[in-house]
């Protein structure tokens, strides 16, 4: 039956492909106009294939009734209008011939899911006959559940909601009542959803029926329903075609509630539960092909999300029942590096492990305090390793506690190990007292752990003997190759005697509380040109200061100029215990080892004198000089004559001694003086041979002329200069014609000679 819906459908088709408009179509195809005219009005159009849209229009009107008749009516209006008034059994009749033929039809797709909507809620309390409805709709129509059409999805999200509220039943019922009707939902569910995942996150742009974000969209629901209610058959089912894509993102979050709790997020717990089940079912439950498939789902979540706690663990036993061991192992070696390290980590690194690997890991499993009936699995496996190696002792030792074991269980030993009862090395060996043999091989097992741990270049700063701690420098490469600091016992080295300021290739890991704490492992010799980074030998000046000192280097570049600038000095500490050691003189000439190392009380790192190489006496540099005393508070400073920009410091000392006028002529001996806190060489007058008092008739003049005042109340008359304090004193205003005499002075700024006036009238 071709009806009105069908015929506006096929010719908005058309509309659409050629690009023409859709009544001048109509009118066309329903003869209101003819060819000639139809053609006529679209003669300007020379991108159309005539030929071809004329074909498709002729096809249309094949379609149509003949001899008048009219088009049929589409089914779908009625059929809703009878729906709505609960006349669902005419609505079927009505629509199922029409929807057979129009499956493809959105509105038929609609029509026919909003009516078995209408019977699945009208039997949600009879859920023999909703089997039933839920099965004949799956038979009708498969719905796609990536569609984007709005309304489609609104339809599909309800029943969603109904599957779930039959899911929830009854409150009362008990778990076998829930678990049957799980399981026997189940099949009509895959079939509805079309047997992915894709229900799951389905949920329309306006929520409705109560969907809360808080619990997530009916089919995340639903799921959370299955797994709690399902048999284990059926829960593998579930698993096979949901997948482990169907988490939301909070699901990998901790609430409030997980972490007061100490237990891992929803995905973790449920992904886990999973995992553990399937390991621990039985064919043909627990296929190969499972586990391979929940296996290569879990690489990304644990790549995603790597403080996941025991997804890893079932990582590596997935990975052992596929036969995978390489990479079981080095998924169960990063599980054990983050754990702590229990019996069953050990024993479980040593089953993946061979020859003295495998041993040490048993060792290092009988070296955990735990009760003597867990360690019974790993005695079998270590007693014949025992026993191979010839350590009777030991093994005798191990066999006395299992028999033991055993008898207070009142279990028999196992088989394997009551034959070495039997055997004469048994009965001549005197066992060991204690497991203090196998101390030294779990000691070792540590490096099975970290075998795959980079290597890395340290430098020891410093050896506490005492503690045995050691501490050292290394480049943080995830800081950008920033320097730390760090320390570690000196016990994890074996019989390995670490030196003092020496590079040290190693294999590190941080303490998980104290990030500055390592443990070590693999210790090798270290690369030279890394040692050169924190070692290296010096040339310099000592001065000392107190009771610790410094070492200058470029010391010729300081002493044939009068100032350098500090940016040009780099000097290097010399501690109080090396200082009394050595006694170098100051100023000495040295050639030192200096070595880089951490200062705890500043926070940073320092350049430090470790040994003097070789010292020569400093020959202090000095002569004869002439100029002028210029007094600047206690001390003061002379000027060249010859000069001006070269100044020779006087000491308040000096001034005080030599009982030093301002503007006297001085003649006596200069020498280089060391400036620590400037970091520079100055001369400095050392000793005074003669003075030559200031003479009025050169140092003191007469002035007279108008008084010149500044805004910041000092002035001059001509070049000279007139302090504030002096024109405040005499009661002065600008402009007066003022007499009385200049002193020479030294113009620090200008670096010149000019004249002060002392004294006006």
């Amino acid at each position: 039956m071709y009806t009105k819906q069908d015929f506006n459908h096929d010719l908005y088709e058309i509309c659409t492909k050629y690009h023409v408009k859709y009544q001048l179509l109509k009118n066309y195809v329903l003869q209101v106009i003819d060819g000639t005219t139809f053609i006529a009005v679209l003669s300007e159009r020379d991108d159309v294939d005539w030929q071809q849209l004329q074909s498709e229009l002729q096809q249309l009107q094949q379609k149509l009734p003949q001899n008048g008749a009219q088009l049929a009516e589409s089914p779908i209006q009625q059929v809703n209008q009878l729906r709505q008034a609960g006349e669902l059994n005419a609505a079927y009749r009505l629509l199922i011939p029409y929807a057979q033929d129009h499956l493809d039809d959105l509105y038929v797709q609609q029509s026919l899911g909003w009516l078995m909507y209408a019977y699945l809620k009208q039997s949600e309390t009879n859920f023999p006959k909703y089997l039933k409805i839920l099965n004949q709709l799956n038979t009708l129509i498969q719905f796609q559940f990536t569609t984007t059409d709005h309304y489609l999805q609104r339809l599909l999200v309800s029943i969603l909601w109904s599957l779930r509220r039959v899911l929830k039943g009854d409150s009362e019922a008990d778990a076998q009542t829930k678990q049957t009707l799980s399981n026997q939902l189940l099949p009509a569910l895959k079939r509805f959803v079309g047997g992915a995942s894709a229900f799951v996150t389905l949920q329309p742009e306006t929520p409705s029926e109560g969907a809360d974000a808080t619990y997530g969209t009916p089919g995340y629901q639903i799921v959370k329903l299955l797994l709690a209610q399902l048999d284990e058959p059926h829960y593998f089912e579930l698993f096979d075609f949901i997948g482990l894509t169907w988490f939301r993102p909070q699901d990998y979050q901790l609430t409030t509630y997980e972490q007061d709790k100490k237990i891992g997020t929803f995905a973790e717990r449920t992904i886990g539960h999973y995992a553990k089940t399937l390991l621990n079912a039985e064919p043909p439950l627990a296929t190969p092909q499972r586990m391979t498939n929940l296996s290569a789902q879990l690489k990304p979540i644990l790549s995603q999300y790597p403080d996941f706690k025991w997804l890893p663990w079932y990582q590596s036993k997935l990975l052992v029942k596929i036969g995978q061991p390489a990479a079981a192992f080095s998924v169960l070696v990063k599980f054990a590096q983050r754990h702590q390290l229990t019996y069953w980590i050990w024993e479980a690194v040593a089953d993946l492990s061979s020859d003295d690997d495998r041993f040490n890991c048993l060792c290092a499993a009988l070296q955990c305090s735990t009760k003597p009936e867990m360690l019974v699995k790993v005695q079998q496996k270590i007693i014949p390793l025992l026993v191979q190696r010839q350590l009777y002792a030991a093994a005798k030792y191990e066999l006395d506690q299992v028999i033991a074991t055993r008898q207070a269980q009142n279990r028999p030993v196992p088989n394997n190990l009551q034959q070495f009862t039997q055997t004469n090395w048994y009965s001549a060996t005197v066992a060991a007292t204690d497991r203090a043999t196998l101390t030294a091989a779990a000691k070792k097992a540590q490096r099975v752990l970290y075998a795959d741990l980079p290597d890395t270049d340290i430098f020891v700063t410093y050896l506490n003997q005492a503690k045995g701690v050691v501490n050292f420098a290394y480049q943080d490469h995830t800081a950008y190759g920033a320097l730390k600091n760090g320390y570690f016992y000196q016990d994890l080295l074996d019989d390995f005697e670490p030196q003092c300021y020496t590079a040290l290739k190693v294999k590190l890991r941080a303490d998980a509380t104290k990030p500055e704490r390592f443990q070590v492992f693999a210790v090798a010799a270290g690369d030279p040109q890394f040692a050169a980074k924190f070692k290296r030998t010096v040339s310099g000046t000592f001065e000392q200061v107190k009771d610790y000192g410094f070492v200058s280097n470029n010391s010729v570049l300081f002493k044939t100029k009068h100032r350098v600038s500090p940016i040009e000095l780099e000097s290097f500490f010399v501690n109080p215990e090396l200082v009394q050691q050595v006694q170098v003189p100051p100023l000495a000439d040295v050639k030192v080892t200096v070595v880089k190392t951490w200062r705890a009380k500043a926070q940073d790192w320092q350049w430090e004198v470790t040994d003097f190489i070789q010292s020569t006496p400093y020959e202090i540099e000095q002569t004869t000089f002439s100029g002028t005393f210029v007094k600047v508070k206690d001390s003061g400073f002379l000027i060249d004559a010859a000069d001006n920009t070269r100044q020779i410091r006087v000491t308040s000392e000096m001034v005080q001694q030599a009982q030093l006028a301002d503007l006297a002529v001085i003649t006596g001996i200069i020498s280089q003086k060391w400036q620590p806190k400037l970091k520079f060489w100055q001369w400095t007058l050392t000793a005074v041979t003669a003075i030559t008092a200031p003479d009025p008739a050169t140092t003191e003049i007469d002035i007279e002329g108008r008084l010149d005042v500044t805004r910041k109340g000092f002035g001059f008359v001509a070049d000279y200069f007139v302090p504030a304090a002096l024109i405040t004193a005499k009661h002065l205003t600008a402009n007066e014609l003022v007499v009385g005499r200049a002193r020479k002075s030294w113009d620090q700024h200008k670096q010149q000679w000019s004249w002060t006036v002392f004294e006006l009238k």
